[in-house]
């Protein structure tokens, strides 16, 4: 009898996770088949299912358009800003870990909070600010913002990561020689590393996928691919081939990093949850 039940629940599991895989799998699936459908069946109705694959749509995207300097541009501005709020997180959630701050679980909190106020709120004083200081349509206005969002998060969360590393190892590093930092560099960031992978993972993606401060504070220098997807819906049409193209180049950085960082993400946040 125990076993009847546990091999239904076995399967009623199972079919939940393949309804669940069905249902976020399958909306990526149909952007790529519309990108590599001919125009006259990407309206059809009822859905072709069956049709002869092109790359027009792709190559319309890539070749006609300024797709290389989107990707650089996104690429450049994500990369660059993950860099550096990654090691200013790092060594802001390492000096909430192990020293006495007063007032220091407020400031937490405070991290928290402002990550948590919408996106929207800071777009006209960003857009009067940045034209006042000339960052409008600049990489460097645009890493800065990106670096400033993501550091609360990013040293909240690593937060939880080193205090759960005991501090008797540095202490017994320290008094083999090791400075503060050495002890840092050598022994906790290495025991960090997943949950600092994992961190630096999750703020790519947000940051890779952004559109609305690109779109407000950045021009046609600085035009990133999630940008460049909304500039297909036009007023008089809407290029779903190249748009779904280009979307798909969007999407694939994300998809690579999450099949093969997703080792990283769980030891992340597994080890983020447990307190030694």
């Amino acid at each position: 009898m125990k076993q009847k039940n546990k091999l239904s629940i076995n399967i009623i599991s199972y079919l939940f996770l393949a309804a669940a895989l069905i249902f976020f799998i399958f909306p990526i699936f149909w952007m790529f088949l519309t990108s590599i459908k001919p125009p006259k069946d990407t309206f059809a109705m009822p859905p072709v299912w069956i049709f002869r694959p092109t790359w027009e749509n792709y190559i319309k995207a890539f070749v006609d358009s300024r797709f290389y300097q989107y990707f650089f541009n996104s690429f450049f501005i994500t990369t660059v800003s993950i860099f550096v709020a990654t090691f200013l997180s790092t060594m802001a959630a390492y000096a909430t870990s192990r020293f006495r701050i007063p007032g220091k679980n407020r400031l937490l909190l405070s991290l928290l909070v402002f990550y948590t106020v919408p996106g929207i709120s800071y777009a006209i004083p960003l857009f009067i600010l940045y034209g006042q200081l000339g960052l409008l349509d600049t990489h460097l206005g645009l890493i800065i913002l990106f670096t400033a969002l993501t550091i609360p998060f990013s040293t909240w969360v690593l937060h939880g990561y080193f205090s759960s590393i005991p501090k008797d190892l540095e202490d017994a590093a320290m008094v083999d020689g090791c400075s503060r930092f050495q002890a840092l560099f050598r022994i906790v960031l290495p025991l960090a590393a997943p949950g600092v992978a994992a961190t630096a993972i999750l703020t790519f993606i947000s940051t890779w996928n952004s559109f609305l401060y690109p779109a407000i504070l950045g021009g046609r220098n600085t035009k990133t691919l999630p940008v460049a997807v909304a500039a297909f819906i036009t007023d008089t049409r809407i290029e779903w081939g190249q748009a779904t193209a280009v979307a798909s180049a969007v999407i694939l950085p994300v998809l690579l990093l999450i099949v093969f960082g997703q080792k990283f993400i769980i030891q992340g946040l597994v080890s983020g949850a447990v307190k030694e």
